[in-house]
């Protein structure tokens, strides 16, 4: 049997894509991704996740839910993901909306 290398690309063909689901326009926003991290976020608070709190998110990809930790919650939160480009674009999004995060691969 031999091995099947699977070339991860989304983020090179849709660019931060999660935050424009989630921020963009009216038209370009995503009802499921919206619900889907507005339960993360009701699980966080739950598990008493508050201002201060360190959240550390493995895979972030573009870190829209990162984001929405730091920004909602006030979480002082760190970002690892195994593509470079998830990374630029992580820093990239929290830069221009003047949100604190670190992130590394």
């Amino acid at each position: 049997m031999s091995a099947v290398e699977v070339a991860f690309d989304k983020y090179a063909v849709k660019g931060a894509y999660h935050w424009t689901e989630l921020f963009g326009p009216v038209h370009r926003r995503n009802a499921y991704t919206m619900a889907r991290y507005g339960a993360v976020l009701a699980a966080l608070r739950d598990g008493r996740i508050r201002s201060g709190s360190r959240v550390h998110d493995v895979g972030c990809g573009d870190a829209a839910l990162t984001g929405l930790v730091a920004k909602k919650l006030g979480a002082r939160v760190a970002g690892v993901d195994t593509v470079p480009l998830s990374i630029q674009l992580a820093k990239a999004e929290f830069a221009k909306r003047h949100l604190a995060g670190e992130f590394a691969l």
